[in-house]
Order: structure tokens, then C-alpha cells, then sequence
């Protein structure tokens, strides 16, 4: 069995019989790590890094500030997408506040959902959020209005949640995201 160097002309094998018969080595032990630097050597000199995953773009791309890719990947975790990503509520609730923060209409109606049943409930901001969501996408307004209604009841309750969504609409609402 004979081997070439990647530069060809330089026999391996035999440069390395010729160094066991003069320095007294075992020239059997020596043939089996050429053979395995030979076979090692060409995988290990064209290791490449990992293509990145969708969702480690994706993350990036919503550290970078866009809008989309953080509505996404809220999306993303609300259901876990393809085994992507697992069900986090959490880290779903991050993202919609993010992406709606930023004037995404969409995001501030999914937060609002999340904010208003289950675990982590906030029922002023999900009042919030709604109407951030109402303010920047008109298919909204109808969720609004009924949720309004129905808070307007109780005086008091529906001062204080007035309060937090005028602030909320301020800050993050009059369709400053367009998609």
C-alpha cells in the first residue's frame, strides 16, 4: 500500500518503512497511524463550521432589530415550530413584546392573547396591547371595542386600564411598523 502526500511526489509509506528500519521502530505500529493521520488528516483540514440553523438566523436577524423575525419567532414558540423550537410561552411572550414595542400589530394582538389567558396573565397590559394593536391595524378595532364594552361595567377597572392602554398606545401604537 503506498500513499501520496497532498503535494504528490512524496511517498508516505515509504518514507516511513525506510524511517522504522532505521531507527528500529515497529514498522507495522507505524503503518497503522499513517493510516490513520492518512485517512484523518484531509477531513480534519476541511472541517468547516456548521451551516447555521434557520432559528439561529433567525435569532440573529431579531437581535439585529428587525421587526419580522422577532414577530416569528414569537409565532415560533407559542406552538414550537417543527422541532425548530419547543412550546415557551415565555420566551414567546419576549419576542411578541419586542415586535410590538416596535408598532408590529400583529405581535401586540398575539401578546395580548397570551396576556389574557393561561400562566401569565396581565390583564391591563393585555388590555394594552390590544389597544396598540387596534390603533396600528384597523381589523383589530371590532376586539377592542367589545373588550371596552365590556370593562366600561366597572368604573374603576376600566379608569385604570384606560390609564395603562393610553400609555401603551403613545408609546408603541399609530401604525409606526409597517409590514
Amino acid at each position: 500500500m503506498t500513499f501520496y502526500s497532498p503535494s504528490g511526489g512524496v511517498c508516505l509509506y515509504s518514507w516511513l518503512v525506510k524511517e522504522a528500519l532505521t531507527t528500529g521502530a515497529n514498522v507495522r505500529k507505524l503503518r497503522n497511524i499513517l493510516v490513520i493521520v492518512v485517512l484523518l488528516v484531509p477531513s480534519i483540514l476541511w472541517l468547516r463550521p456548521e451551516p447555521k440553523t434557520k432559528l439561529q438566523l433567525m435569532v440573529e436577524q431579531a437581535e439585529q432589530g428587525d421587526v419580522d423575525s422577532m414577530a416569528t419567532l414569537g409565532r415560533w414558540y407559542i406552538g414550537g415550530h417543527r422541532g425548530a423550537v419547543a412550546k415557551d410561552k415565555k420566551e414567546a411572550i419576549t419576542w411578541l413584546r419586542r415586535a410590538a414595542e416596535h408598532g408590529h400589530a400583529e405581535s401586540a394582538f398575539q401578546l395580548q392573547n397570551l396576556l389574557a389567558f393561561g400562566e401569565f396573565q396581565d390583564h391591563k397590559e393585555s388590555y394594552a396591547w390590544l389597544a396598540v394593536a387596534a390603533s396600528n391595524d384597523q381589523r383589530n378595532g371590532a376586539s377592542y371595542n367589545r373588550k371596552k364594552e365590556m370593562l366600561s361595567r366597572n368604573a374603576t377597572l376600566f379608569a385604570e386600564h384606560e390609564a395603562v392602554a393610553k400609555a401603551y398606545v403613545e408609546r408603541y401604537g399609530s401604525g409606526k411598523y409597517k409590514s
